[in-house]
């Protein structure tokens, strides 16, 4: 897997596909909690994005490719069933990981070009960095997807038995 540093949004502005962790439940108004990190800068890009994947995974829709915007919505944390305007307070989970990372990877022939995939989990989900890089590169080997590691974080965090680059 490739690993880059930098700014995700970056890699969209030039036209690029993205992928934005968020959590698989919805508010009462039927909007999906998009309130922190990459989730909450695709909120307000794109102001009809929590009603539009909050109401998908009502109908347990929750991996969401929104083709117009280059977005690619999975779920990092998983449906607090009882309560899911709660999903959000829950921490990332290497289960619910995984499957989105499956779903990204069955998937790969659905996107058009190189999509950018962001440390799932790793930001507000409280995973560490090591387990989101290690399932990354476990399952996700299309040669169409390109890790992000964000610039805040140490160049020391890239994966060194990888090929790695700096654009």
């Amino acid at each position: 897997m490739l690993w880059l540093t930098g700014d995700i949004w970056k890699y969209h502005r030039g036209g690029r596909v993205i992928v934005i962790p968020t959590n698989a439940g919805w508010k009462h108004n039927g909007e999906n909690v998009m309130g922190r990190g990459l989730a909450l800068d695709a909120a307000k890009m794109y102001p009809y994005l929590p009603m539009a994947y909050g109401m998908a995974c009502m109908v347990n829709e929750v991996y969401g490719y929104f083709r117009p915007e280059r977005l690619i919505l999975i779920p990092s944390k998983k449906l607090n069933e009882k309560k899911p305007q709660l999903s959000w307070k829950q921490p990332s989970d290497i289960f619910t990981i995984t499957e989105s990372l499956m779903w990204l990877e069955d998937h790969a022939a659905e996107f058009p070009d190189l999509v950018y995939v962001p440390l799932l989990g790793a930001g507000n989900g409280g995973l560490e960095e090591t387990i989101s890089i290690d399932l990354m590169e476990k399952i996700l080997k299309n040669h169409i997807f390109i890790g992000v590691i964000p610039d805040k974080r140490k160049k020391s965090s890239l994966p060194t038995t990888k090929k790695k680059c700096h654009y």
